[in-house]
């Protein structure tokens, strides 16, 4: 063992201990940079990765919307021919009344009948405008949806972007 007591003296100086320090140091930072190098290589693969998946999903996503945008166009076209056909059949019905009311009926009876329709008329005219309503939500729900991922893939730019800002100093 050398020490200041020894008749031997150690072959450390300080300029030996500081060129090992220095040496100790320049390996630790070749390390670390391979060691940070092949972190940044990986998060780079897994943020491609994410963001191809995300864009799948989105893909997906659009898909399934307008196939259902779709199907509720093709309902609401249904829907109007039926109310159509039900306007003609009522108009119809409201023809014969007339002629009945004028050639057999008194006056009190066939008001009271085209009261009935009117109010049938009117349900109908509710049932069209809760329809158009709801199509009116399937449409906010889809703009909704889209706004959503819109956020996601900002919150996910927001957080690599301090990542990239952070990693170099570390």
């Amino acid at each position: 063992m050398g020490g200041e007591t020894e008749q031997q003296i150690s072959g450390w100086t300080v300029d030996t201990l500081h060129v090992y320090i220095n040496r100790l140091i320049v390996e630790h930072e070749k390390f670390f940079r391979a060691l940070f190098s092949e972190k940044d290589l990986r998060d780079n693969q897994r943020f491609e990765a994410q963001q191809l998946a995300l864009k799948e999903a989105l893909l997906a996503q659009e898909k399934l919307v307008n196939a259902a945008l779709l199907a509720s166009q093709t309902a609401v076209n249904k829907t109007d021919d039926a109310v159509g056909e039900r306007f003609k059949t009522v108009n119809e019905f409201r023809g014969t009344l007339e002629d009945q009311a004028r050639n057999l009926m008194p006056r009190q009876e066939a008001l009271a009948i085209f009261a009935a329709q009117s109010d049938k008329i009117d349900k109908l005219e509710q049932r069209v405008q809760e329809i158009n309503l709801q199509i009116r939500d399937i449409g906010g729900r889809a703009r909704g949806i889209n706004e959503g991922f819109g956020y996601i893939i900002g919150a996910i730019g927001v957080i690599t972007a301090i990542i990239a800002i952070v990693l170099p100093r570390l």
